[in-house]
């Protein structure tokens, strides 16, 4: 865990997602949490070590299952955007079940993640919201990232931004909406002048400066594009796949994992075809 401003902690070493929590005068407010039961504990140990006050919050940055299937560990009142909100409160019991299948490693982590309660948000914001707690006042934005409903997260005094996934660097996204239009607008806005001196705190990894983002806006600047050259030659849908071998090279990936890796680009491919397709203005400039 580190403390990367005053009172402000981000723990990287948890599988699949990066987790942060503020504390205040009243309390802790988590961001994200982790979603193996044994990591979940463990950064709830740790943030207890640092202060015996309870978690007042916790925000999910989205709806995606990493960030949110360990709420239950924190007894705190959730807060997300409306459209993550919405999603979450619409999932089905099967939910908890098929996420133990798919992520557990052993049988007894399969029981207890089959086992833990789903948790979701009670409260939730359209465009902003302030929340304050203890005399610290922390701003939620809606800023569309890997799927429409994303948060970011800002600590203005301390100059602290947790994107979640509307920033993930050196791998290719996992893009499970088709809002790459707006997290281009939302990249382009990180990187104004406005950001500059900031830490960022991404989905996944470590810290990092607000130009670290610049792979990531280019890959979906030239994912878009590509995808629009489709369009307006006319061609189906079906052909986005031959795009995958000129977009593969932007980050790295371990070579057993390059099937995996095209079909990851592919389908995302695929949600820019249809987002492009349903908007009128599908021929728009990009952001610079």
């Amino acid at each position: 865990m580190d403390e990367i401003a005053p009172n402000v902690f981000v723990e990287t070493g948890y599988a699949l997602v990066t987790v942060g929590a503020v504390l205040t005068d009243w309390g802790w407010v988590c961001i994200d949490t982790p979603p193996y039961p044994r990591d979940a504990r463990a950064w709830r140990d740790a943030l207890r070590e640092v202060s015996g006050k309870p978690v007042r919050y916790v925000i999910n940055t989205d709806c995606h299952r990493d960030r949110i299937l360990g709420n239950a560990w924190f007894e705190a009142p959730v807060v997300a955007h409306e459209a993550s909100a919405r999603q979450m409160h619409a999932l089905k019991a099967a939910f908890i079940s098929q996420a133990a299948d798919e992520l557990s490693t052993n049988d007894n982590e399969l029981v207890e993640i089959a086992s833990l309660p789903f948790v979701p948000p009670q409260v939730s914001f359209s465009n902003s919201m302030s929340l304050y707690c203890g005399g610290r006042e922390i701003a939620l934005l809606h800023r569309p990232g890997a799927c429409f409903g994303t948060t970011w997260v800002i600590l203005g005094a301390e100059k602290v931004l947790f994107a979640g996934d509307s920033v993930i660097l050196d791998q290719h996204p996992i893009i499970s909406e088709g809002a790459t239009q707006a997290w281009l607008e939302s990249l382009s806005e990180l990187r104004r002048d406005h950001y500059t001196g900031w830490k960022v705190v991404p989905g996944r990894g470590a810290p990092l400066d607000p130009p670290a983002t610049e792979p990531l806006f280019e890959y979906l600047r030239v994912a878009r594009r590509r995808v629009g050259d489709l369009r307006r030659a006319g061609r189906p849908r079906s052909e986005v796949g031959n795009l995958v071998a000129e977009l593969l090279p932007y980050f790295p990936y371990p070579a057993r994992q390059r099937d995996e890796v095209q079909r990851r680009i592919r389908a995302s491919l695929e949600i820019i075809y249809d987002e492009v397709r349903s908007r009128e203005d599908g021929d728009a400039e990009e952001p610079e």
